[in-house]
C-alpha cells in the first residue's frame, strides 16, 4: 500500500512475477495508491535476459504457463487507485510478457518475441492490471478517460499516469433540500451533478458546516426516483462531516418505497446519513440501502467510512450486495471509529422475495451460472475504534447462493458474522482465532428489539512498532514477548490490537507490520517484509514456531 503521500522510487526494473521461478501455485501481487506515487524514472535497464525473459522494461508483468499442466498459473496482478496518485515509467517502458503454452517461451502482449512494442497505460487498463477503485477495462463499458489522464508519450522518458478524483461539489451551507440552488455557489442540484436524484457523474459531494440537507423523493421536478451515487463514469463519493447531516426520505408512492443504489464511496465523519420514509409507521416500506446494486461493476470496491461520532441511522433494509445482480468480485468494507449504525425502524416488506427473512441487515453471495463459480464477495464491518450496531427484530441474514441458483439462507448473530470474517476488530476476526469477547460486548437477543454489539476498542492501536521507534522490527518482538499477558491501557505498549490487553492478536498485528517504517501518529508505510526475512527474525529471537495465517482486511485492501 502507498499512501498519505508515499512513494514508491525505483531505479531499474520493477517485475511483477519473476519468469520461471514464478510460483506454479499461483502469485497475486496487488499494489494499492491513495495519495501516493511510484516513480521508476532513471537508471540503466538491461535485457531481460534472465528466467526465460527477453526485453528492456521499467515496469514487467509476468504470465507463466505451469510446467507439468501446461496451463497458465493462477496470477492475479494489480495496480488499483482507490484516491489519488500518478504511476511515471521513463523511455523503456512498460511489457507484459506471457509464456507460450506451446513452446515455452516468453512473447510480448501483442505476439511479439522477444518483446519490443511497449504497452500503454489504456493496454494495461484493458487487460485489467491497471484499476480504479477495482474497476478496469475488462468491463468493456467502463471508459479509460474516464478514470485516468495521460502525460506523455509511450517509449519516451515521464510517461505519466494519473487517476482521477472526481469533481468537488460542496454544499454552500445552511438548511435546505437538495434540489436548492445551494451547491458549488449558487447552482442547483440539476446544475451541479446532471440530474437531481444524485450523482452518475464522477462527483465528490461534500456537505458540511451542521447543514441539514433534505432529498425528498417527489419535490424532484425531473425525477420521483431512488437517489443513487454511481461510479460507472468515473469515481463518487459522498462526505458529511462538521455535524451535517443528510436525509433521504421516500414518500411510499411504491408499496416497497424507493431503494437507495450506493456504488461509491461514503464517509460519515462527525457526520449522519439518515434514510426515513414518510408517513414513518405505517405498513409500507423503508426500502432497502444497497452497496453494490445491479449497477457495480466487477471487482467494484465501495468504502464506506463512519468516524468522530458519525452515524447511519436507516428505517428499511441494509444490503451489502444485490441479490443475484451486483458485480463479480465485489467488495465492501465498513470502517468504524467511534461511529453509529442504527437500523432500527422500518417495516419488512419483501423486497427480496425468495422467501427467507427481510433482515435489517443482509449480506448477499451470488453464484455466477455463466462462470459457473461464485462471484467471490469480500464484505467486511471493521472496528478500529468505539461504536456499536444495533438492529430491531427483524436480525441479520446471510444469502448464499448455490450453482442451481437456490438461496441458503440464515440469521445470524454477530458472533456469527465474527468467526465467518465479516465482523472484524483492527483487522482481526474468528478467521484468526481471535477472540469475539476481547473486543466486543452484545445486548439483547437475535430476533427481538434493539440487538446491539459494542466494540471494546478504544482505539489507538498501532501497527506493530511497540518501542515507539518509528520502524517494526526484532525489537518490538521482544516487547511483545516480554510483557505478554499484561493489561495495558489500549493502544499503548505491545497492544498493537488495541484491546487492553498483550496477546496473541497483538503478535499477528506485529507480524502484519514488520519490516514497515512508521510515520509518527500514522500507519504502517513502507514495504510488506519478504517471507523469509520473517521467518529469520523469528527463529533468531526466539526459536518460536508461530502458526495461523494474517487475513487481509479487505477495509484496508491489504490483501496478498
Amino acid at each position: 500500500m502507498i499512501t498519505n503521500g508515499g512513494s514508491l522510487q525505483n531505479e531499474g526494473d520493477l517485475w511483477f512475477g519473476a519468469g520461471d521461478d514464478t510460483p506454479q501455485d499461483g502469485l497475486h501481487v496487488k499494489f494499492e495508491i491513495n495519495n501516493g506515487t511510484i516513480n521508476l524514472t532513471g537508471g540503466d535497464v538491461y535485457p531481460d535476459d534472465q528466467e526465460g525473459i527477453l526485453g528492456t522494461a521499467d515496469l514487467l508483468f509476468v504470465y507463466r504457463i505451469h510446467p507439468v499442466d501446461l496451463v497458465p498459473v493462477d496470477t492475479d496482478y494489480a495496480i488499483n487507485f482507490t484516491g489519488p496518485g500518478s504511476l511515471t515509467v521513463d523511455h523503456s517502458g512498460i511489457n507484459i510478457a506471457r509464456e507460450d503454452v506451446t513452446t515455452l517461451e516468453y512473447f510480448g502482449n501483442d505476439g511479439s518475441s522477444p518483446y519490443t512494442t511497449k504497452v500503454s497505460y489504456q493496454e494495461l487498463w484493458t487487460a485489467g492490471i491497471l484499476r480504479s477503485h477495482g474497476l478496469s477495462g475488462v468491463d468493456p463499458g467502463l471508459n479509460f478517460d474516464n478514470f485516468f489522464t495521460v502525460t506523455g508519450t509511450n517509449g519516451t522518458d515521464n510517461y505519466t499516469v494519473t487517476a482521477k478524483t472526481g469533481t468537488t461539489v460542496t454544499w454552500d451551507g445552511g438548511n435546505g433540500a437538495w434540489f436548492d440552488a445551494k451547491w458549488n455557489g449558487g447552482q442547483t442540484a440539476q446544475t451541479a451533478f446532471g440530474r437531481e436524484d444524485g450523482t452518475e457523474n464522477s462527483h465528490n459531494i461534500v456537505i458540511g458546516g451542521g447543514a441539514q440537507v433534505a432529498y425528498t423523493s417527489d419535490q424532484s421536478t425531473t425525477h420521483n426516483s431512488d437517489f443513487r451515487v454511481e461510479s460507472q463514469n468515473g469515481p463518487a463519493s459522498v462526505t458529511v462531516t462538521g455535524g451535517a447531516k443528510l436525509s433521504i426520505t421516500s414518500t411510499n408512492t411504491d408499496a416497497d418505497s424507493k431503494w437507495t443504489r450506493w456504488n461509491g464511496d461514503l464517509t460519515l465523519d462527525n457526520g449522519t446519513l439518515d434514510r426515513g420514509f414518510i408517513p414513518a409507521g405505517t405498513t409500507v416500506s423503508g426500502g432497502a440501502l444497497i452497496f453494490g446494486t445491479w449497477n457495480s461493476r466487477d471487482n467494484q470496491q465501495i468504502d464506506v467510512n463512519i468516524t468522530n461520532g458519525g452515524r447511519l441511522e436507516n428505517d428499511g433494509q441494509v444490503w451489502f450486495g444485490a441479490g443475484e445482480d451486483h458485480g463479480a468480485g465485489l467488495e465492501v468494507a465498513m470502517t468504524i471509529d467511534n461511529g453509529t449504525v442504527d437500523l432500527t425502524g422500518g417495516d419488512n416488506f419483501p423486497l427480496i422475495g425468495v422467501g427467507g427473512p427481510e433482515a435489517d441487515l443482509t449480506f448477499f453471495y451470488d453464484y455466477d451460472e455463466l462462470a459457473p463459480a461464485p462471484k467471490d464477495e469480500q464484505y467486511a464491518i471493521n472496528f478500529t475504534g468505539p461504536g456499536s450496531i444495533t438492529v430491531d427484530d427483524s436480525g441479520i441474514a446471510i444469502y448464499r447462493q448455490d450453482a442451481l441458483g437456490n438461496f441458503d439462507v440464515g440469521l445470524k448473530t454477530y458472533q456469527n458474522l465474527w468467526d465467518l470474517g465479516i465482523l472484524q476488530a483492527n483487522g482481526l476476526s474468528g478467521l484468526d482465532g481471535a477472540t469475539f469477547g476481547s473486543y466486543f460486548t452484545t445486548t439483547g437477543t437475535l430476533g427481538a428489539n434493539n440487538y446491539t454489539l459494542t466494540s471494546l476498542l478504544t482505539g489507538g492501536g498501532n501497527n506493530g512498532d511497540f518501542d515507539g521507534d518509528s520502524d517494526v522490527d526484532g525489537n518490538d518482538f521482544l516487547v511483545w514477548q516480554r510483557t505478554l499477558g499484561q493489561a495495558v491501557t489500549p493502544g499503548t505498549g505491545a497492544d498493537g490490537s488495541g484491546n487492553g490487553t498483550i496477546d496473541a492478536a497483538d503478535l499477528t498485528v506485529w507480524k502484519g507490520g514488520f519490516g514497515s517504517a512508521v510515520a509518527a501518529g500514522a500507519g504502517a508505510v513502507g514495504a510488506v517484509p519478504e517471507p523469509t526475512s520473517l521467518a529469520v527474525a523469528l527463529v533468531g529471537l526466539a526459536g518460536l514456531a508461530i502458526g495461523g495465517s494474517r487475513r487481509a482486511l479487505v477495509a484496508a485492501r491489504c490483501k496478498q
